[in-house]
C-alpha cells in the first residue's frame, strides 16, 4: 500500500470582473475562471502509476522417484497367463 500525505494551498485572490488563475504543482492542474458573477473551476489531477517489487522466496520442490509399476505387471501377467494356458492344455488331454 502506498500512501502519499495531503498538500493543500491557501492564497488569497483579487479578480477582476473577468480573470482566470492557473495553479500547478505537483502535475495537479487548478485553472479558476471568472465570469462577472461565475466562477469555474477545473482541476486536472492525472492518475499515478506506483509499481512496488517484492520479492518472494519459493522453496525448493524436489520430486520423488516412484517405483516402478511394470516389472510387477508383467510378473502377474505371465502367471495368469501361464496358468491359462496349463488349464487349456489339461482340458484338451
Amino acid at each position: 500500500m502506498v500512501i502519499t500525505e495531503q498538500k493543500r494551498i491557501s492564497d488569497t485572490l483579487v479578480l477582476n470582473v473577468k480573470d482566470t488563475v492557473r495553479i500547478v504543482q505537483d502535475r495537479v492542474k487548478v485553472q479558476l475562471v471568472r465570469t462577472f458573477d461565475t466562477i469555474a473551476v477545473r482541476v486536472d489531477c492525472p492518475s499515478d502509476t506506483v509499481k512496488v517489487s517484492v520479492v518472494e522466496y519459493v522453496p525448493q520442490v524436489v520430486y520423488e522417484e516412484r517405483a516402478k509399476r511394470w516389472p510387477y505387471v508383467l510378473a502377474i501377467a505371465l502367471i495368469v497367463a501361464f496358468s491359462l494356458y496349463h488349464r487349456y492344455k489339461a482340458t484338451l488331454l
